[in-house]
């Protein structure tokens, strides 16, 4: 019940603000815009109380946007804090790391501890023999030891000279991790 009072009562003052001229957002626009001629236009329809149209509204909200600088929003500080591959990952740990893995091996996975000041994304780049065969993309969060890993299947015939690289979401390459899988 309180709920619909609440409702209603928010429709009734959207309609007595719309129509008398009373908007928020002209009175946005007056802080706004302080010594320019939109203030005195719009000081002058607050007075008078014109009623509001739609394209007066439309006007005014023109004129916010242009009077809004523009924030430049600084990408993520991320750094790599561990980065290895291993042939397992238990209770989020890795297990089992090498350099040197054998084709018989079925998965194996890029493990990466990473830092970050801010949620970003970073990616595990897999290459074989200097060819990316896997992009996977991975979400991190505000932490100095934010655990997350990427895995690939291994297959007899994917012998040879493997690297992980793990990118920003800029894509500056932060760690390589190179490895061998062999007869």
């Amino acid at each position: 019940m309180k709920q619909s009072i609440y409702l209603a009562a928010a429709v009734c003052f959207f309609l007595i603000a719309f129509t008398t001229g009373l908007s928020a957002l002209e009175t946005t626009v007056v802080e706004k815009a302080a010594d320019t001629q939109e203030t005195v236009e719009v000081e002058k329809a607050i007075e008078t109380q014109e009623p509001a149209t739609v394209e007066k509204t439309a006007e005014m909200v023109e004129k916010t946007a242009e009077m809004v600088e523009t924030v430049e929003i600084k990408p993520a500080t991320v750094s790599v804090v561990e980065a290895l591959i291993c042939r397992n990952i238990v209770d989020h740990n890795p297990s089992e790391p090498g350099e040197s893995f054998e084709k018989e091996t079925a998965k194996l996975y890029c493990f990466s501890r990473m830092s970050s000041d801010a949620k970003t994304e970073i990616k595990h780049i897999w290459y074989k023999n200097d060819i990316a065969v896997a992009d996977i993309s991975l979400n991190i969060g505000t932490s100095t030891g934010w655990r997350t890993f990427s895995s690939k299947n291994i297959r007899p015939i994917d012998t040879g000279n493997w690297k992980v690289e793990i990118v920003d979401a800029e894509n500056k390459v932060l760690s390589t991790n190179t490895f061998t899988v062999s007869e």
